[in-house]
């Protein structure tokens, strides 16, 4: 049917160009006879296009997490007629066949609504195409050729899904876009996830560790801090000869105020490495 429509729109362009060229050869016999040739063909035109009976295709998908594979898919499908018809798997052939999906029906749908390639839907379509359902896409929907990708699409049993199709002669087959499934987006998402645990998991233990290590810097403090406050102040040979002679020089009473004058720089010494600890 593509090779017959194909041929008669190149019979039909030939004849335009014939025209085109006998309304060029008339410009100089007889300008007025340019417009009406003009009307005639594209009357004929108009009139071609209206006999021609429009070529409906049939795709159908679980199209989970939509991707530039899907959309590629739904371009070809639409290149291989005028009309293209999607049918969309529900969720529970979904869960049935290939296991849970991601998004759910309405989700699927809106997304493949968006798509400028796809004219309808069909929704509850069943995920493998019996001799049946085949036929109810020929008769109820006007289905011409139904179309899959190259890749083999099998049932749980083991049989091909499109077996029927291919044997009634309305199977088309487009090129899969390789490289991107949903199975391989799926277990990105669960790499990453994985990855990101990984690395709050290390994140977790720098911080106890650094917690650790906080603790352990404040308990030698405390231990030095108590420590001098256990421990009577240091008396150096060098210190106790500078009282000593201070003492033979100062007056009488004075002995409390060298003794003061010795303590307070210690004791600010103390307060300022408990400040700094």
């Amino acid at each position: 049917a593509m090779s017959r429509s194909r041929g008669g729109e190149l019979r039909l362009a030939a004849t335009l160009a014939a025209m085109t060229a006998v309304a060029a050869g008339a410009v100089v016999a007889a300008p007025g006879r340019v417009a009406a040739l003009l009307e005639a063909s594209a009357r004929a035109l108009r009139s071609r296009r209206t006999k021609r009976k429009p070529v409906r295709v049939y795709l159908d998908g679980c199209f989970d997490l939509a991707h530039f594979g899907h959309a590629n898919a739904l371009r070809q499908a639409k290149a291989c007629g005028d009309t293209l018809v999607v049918g969309l798997i529900p969720d529970a052939e979904v869960l049935r066949c290939k296991g849970p999906p991601v998004l759910r029906e309405a989700e699927r749908r809106a997304v493949i609504a968006s798509v400028k390639w796809v004219d309808e839907i069909i929704e509850n379509v069943p995920y493998d195409l019996t001799p049946e359902f085949c036929e109810t896409l020929y008769s109820k929907h006007g289905i011409d050729f139904i179309v899959h990708g190259d890749d083999p699409c099998l049932l749980p049993d083991g049989t091909d899904a499109y077996d029927a199709p291919k044997r009634a002669g309305r199977f088309r087959m487009i090129k899969r876009t390789e490289g991107v499934s949903t199975t391989d987006i799926v277990n990105r998402v669960l790499r990453a996830a994985a990855s990101d645990e990984r690395r709050e998991k290390k994140k977790n233990q720098t911080r106890r560790h650094l917690r650790r290590r906080r603790r352990r810097r404040r308990r030698r403090r405390d231990d030095v801090l108590s420590a001098l406050a256990s421990k009577p102040l240091p008396r150096h040979d060098a210190s106790h000869r500078a009282v000593q002679r201070r003492r033979t020089r100062a007056p009488a009473g004075a002995e409390g105020g060298v003794r003061a004058r010795r303590v307070r720089p210690v004791q600010r010494r103390t307060r300022a490495f408990a400040s700094r600890s």
